[in-house]
């Protein structure tokens, strides 16, 4: 039996800001409209409707865009 808050695992996007360039491959190849430009930038706007196609990743040329596994506790 757990007492107080349960961990849950949920998906994260990272964009390293480093590596980003600003192609915005990230946008026009995700469907589900989690990018946005700020500037040069890549920035995730709306990671929870996230179907993890992992297309932006996919098309990344640089490698900037990372998904990851993070563990919360609510």
């Amino acid at each position: 039996m757990l007492i107080g808050p349960s961990p849950t695992l949920e998906m994260e996007i990272y964009i390293d800001k480093l590596f980003c360039n600003g192609c915005a491959n990230c946008i026009h190849q995700c469907t589900m409209g989690v990018f946005k430009m700020d500037g040069n930038q890549a920035l995730v706007d709306n990671e929870y409707i996230c179907v993890g196609c992992f297309k932006c990743q996919s098309f990344c040329p640089t490698n900037a865009i990372q998904p990851r596994i993070v563990m919360r506790v609510s």
